[in-house]
């Protein structure tokens, strides 16, 4: 066990987007000479415990608070909390009692959950990349490859720079949400499968093309994923046509044109002798 002396000590301020992890140190090396530590959530007169570790490193897991379902993972060799999957919901103050042989030490956390920015340039973590291209007019699905669950958040940039374009938070049964970005470029065009999270993009048009990043944050993992989108280039309208332009275009076709005709007014002008 690393040097822990019996006190209260104040709030460690620590900030995380949603979807990420947050993990809340006890500073222990190891749980030698603790009989037990106790993690709570609230303010001091109505605080609710979330985990229970005793010395025989039996832990307990306590359901009274639905935010924290599935999201909880305790490190068992330093007592360490860590919160899953973490929302805006999840703000708030944390305390770990640490209940040592020489007696009770308390650290204290505050913990602040923001909303995932509308602009984010980079990711975390391996990216699996997958080129699609269709069309111009046509629409194009984007897929995720999962099934998600109630838990899930889906969210959906655009550009190297990571315009937020859609977010779905299926925890809540929220509606997801499209983002007016690029002056109205997406507008009424994007749509968000509710059983996998897949974007569809109807009436591709040329401003489309480009670089589309995925993250899907579970309680289990975090996922990236990118797409680069790009347009089929446009083919002539019939093969007939095409033919009939390159003749029409091309000097050695105009050359042959003029022969047969020529070959034809002396044919004519022959028989008529005759």
């Amino acid at each position: 066990m690393g040097l822990v002396l019996p006190g209260v000590f104040g709030d460690e301020v620590m900030s995380v987007m949603e979807g990420h992890s947050v993990i809340l140190h006890t500073d222990l090396t190891d749980l030698k000479g603790v009989t037990r530590i106790i993690w709570r959530v609230g303010e001091e007169d109505s605080n609710i415990s979330l985990v229970t570790i005793y010395d025989n490193k039996t832990i307990v897991v306590h359901d009274d608070d639905v935010r924290f379902r599935g999201r909880l993972q305790v490190n068992n060799q330093t007592g360490d909390l860590t919160i899953n999957n973490t929302r805006v919901k999840h703000t708030g103050r944390y305390q770990a009692d640490l209940n040592l042989l020489n007696g009770t030490t308390y650290k204290n956390f505050s913990v602040t959950v923001s909303e995932s920015p509308r602009v984010l340039g980079g990711e975390v973590g391996e990216v699996k990349s997958v080129s699609v291209s269709v069309s111009e007019g046509e629409s194009v699905t984007l897929h995720t490859d999962v099934q998600t669950q109630n838990s899930t958040l889906i969210l959906w940039r655009f550009g190297d720079e990571g315009l937020l374009i859609a977010k779905d938070d299926q925890e809540d049964n929220k509606s997801p949400i499209y983002y007016d970005v690029l002056d109205g470029m997406f507008r009424g065009r994007l749509k968000l499968d509710d059983q996998t999270g897949s974007l569809t993009i109807t009436n591709t048009t040329a401003t489309d093309a480009g670089l589309y990043k995925l993250q899907i944050c579970s309680n289990n993992q975090t996922l990236y994923k990118t797409f680069n989108f790009s347009l089929k280039a446009a083919g002539a309208s019939s093969a007939g046509a095409a033919g009939a332009s390159l003749a029409a275009a091309s000097p050695a076709g105009a050359a042959g044109c003029w022969c047969c005709w020529l070959l034809l007014c002396i044919y004519v002008v022959t028989t008529s002798l005759v």
